[in-house]
């Protein structure tokens, strides 16, 4: 009986003075010296995935890329014994948690950064991208990086810091992918706009051209604006140039604006004739044209209202660079009361046209 108590005793001793020099251990300080290959496990930090090995731990090493020392996970060749064995072979960490680094083994200039709510990624010890909320940032603002964003051509769209400005591969769209409304850009980088991309451009008709005509209108000022009076069979003539711009097969519309010092319950009529002539030496000038009529127009309740009238080019009569003609007369009208003695001004005509590209390619 007393050799029993005496062993239990002994035991009990050798027990708890392994537990004093086991915690002596623990509170040692770090070694000065890099230790190789060892990591100190500590629970619910990191969960270890093998074939058949589940743990939670906190992997700690010396970071000796910094002063002081740093939590972070030295990925290396080798897996760490027994708590990330298979790993390589389809294991996984989740989570894993770092304090501030995490460094690319025998590479110290290329690390992740971690700060609190922002991350950078440094590549060869220059900042590739950088991200605090709300923003995302990509290349350096410090060093000549250039971003590159991929997609199902090769370098899609590339900022080049160097030039400062960014480079898009063509051919390109930009838009609605290519179905209605876009910008088509070629091989070439010629712009072309579709459907809602389109824009619409005008010509401005010399307002001294007015006056030229067979039976010329007369010229008077009102206030702050100049007008070309029409008579009935008055006419006024000019030229331009079918625009670069121009998206063939629509049509061009020519405004005349005026206005008459008389109120409502009469009524004016204007007709435009027109020809269209390539200047190659194929077709002469000079034809009957083609007559548009815009039929009897009410004129405005108040005197001396401005007013649009439209009459169409039809793109049928038209191609690129084609120099037009128009003729522009007041005629009379179908029924009803021509305004007597006063006479429709003209103050502006200007023809407006579809433009689906910046000019005619070269």
């Amino acid at each position: 009986m007393v050799n029993l108590k005496r062993h239990n005793i002994e035991s009990f001793l050798a027990l708890s003075i392994a537990i004093v020099a086991l915690v002596i251990a623990l509170k040692s300080p770090r070694p000065t010296a890099e230790p190789k290959d060892t990591f100190n496990a500590e629970p619910s930090a990191v969960a270890v995935q093998g074939y058949t090995t589940t743990a939670n731990i906190n992997l700690r090493k010396p970071n000796y890329h910094q002063t002081g020392w740093n939590t972070h996970l030295d990925w290396n060749s080798d897996t760490i014994d027994g708590l990330l064995q298979n790993f390589q072979s389809g294991g996984s960490i989740s989570p894993l948690y770092v304090d501030e680094f995490i460094y690319h083994t025998g590479d110290v200039d290329t690390y992740l950064q971690f700060m609190p709510d922002a991350f950078k990624l440094y590549v060869g010890g220059v900042q590739q991208v950088a991200g605090t909320l709300p923003l995302l940032s990509l290349g350096s603002a410090a060093a000549d990086v250039d971003v590159v964003i991929l997609g199902n051509l090769k370098n899609a769209l590339t900022y080049d810091w160097g030039l400062g400005q960014f480079q898009i591969a063509v051919p390109t769209t930009i838009g609605d992918g290519g179905t209605t409304d876009y910008a088509n850009y070629s091989a070439t980088g010629q712009k072309t706009m579709f459907g809602g991309a389109r824009v619409v451009n005008s010509i401005a008709v010399d307002n001294a051209d007015l006056g030229k005509g067979a039976s010329a209108a007369s010229e008077v000022i009102v206030g702050n604006y100049t007008a070309w009076e029409f008579a009935i069979n008055d006419d006024a003539v000019f030229t331009f140039h079918m625009p670069h711009d121009w998206e063939a097969g629509t049509d061009l519309i020519v405004n005349i604006e005026w206005q008459i010092d008389v109120a409502a319950g009469e009524e004016i009529a204007w007709r435009i004739v027109y020809e269209a002539t390539p200047p190659n030496g194929t077709e002469a000038i000079g034809g009957a044209g083609t007559t548009v009529n815009s039929g009897d127009i009410v004129v405005p309740g108040t005197e001396r209202f401005l007013t649009q009238t439209a009459l169409i080019i039809a793109n049928a009569d038209l191609a690129a660079d084609d120099q037009v003609g128009v003729t522009l007369l007041r005629v009379a009208i179908a029924g009803g009361t021509n305004p007597s003695p006063q006479k429709p001004g003209v103050t502006d005509i200007h023809i407006e046209y579809t433009a689906n590209k910046l000019g005619e390619a070269i």
